[in-house]
């Protein structure tokens, strides 16, 4: 049988991990949203914060973030994160 010793089949697991990864990525969509509604107007500032909220949400500065270093997203946004702390008087 493919059951595995869990007890679930490799299809059951595979769904779980499918739900999970939706109902995180519409958490993180939520979160991204709400943040990006509150001020009234856009600097680079609000850029820059909503960026690294992003990246936190994201779990790129979590313990996990160093065991898959290479997340093409994570990178993106790393690059990003520089222009914009560019352009962001202090």
């Amino acid at each position: 049988s493919d059951m595995l010793p869990s007890g679930f089949s490799a299809e059951a697991r595979q769904e779980r991990r499918a739900r999970r990864d939706q109902q995180q990525q519409e958490e993180i969509f939520g979160e991204a949203k709400k943040f990006l509604m509150e001020p009234e107007i856009w600097t680079y500032g609000n850029m820059l914060g909503y960026q690294r909220k992003l990246m936190d949400l994201l779990g790129a500065y979590s313990w996990r973030r160093r065991f898959a270093p290479d997340d093409p997203n994570v990178a993106h946004l790393e690059k990003e994160l520089k222009v914009l702390e560019a352009r962001t008087p202090v």
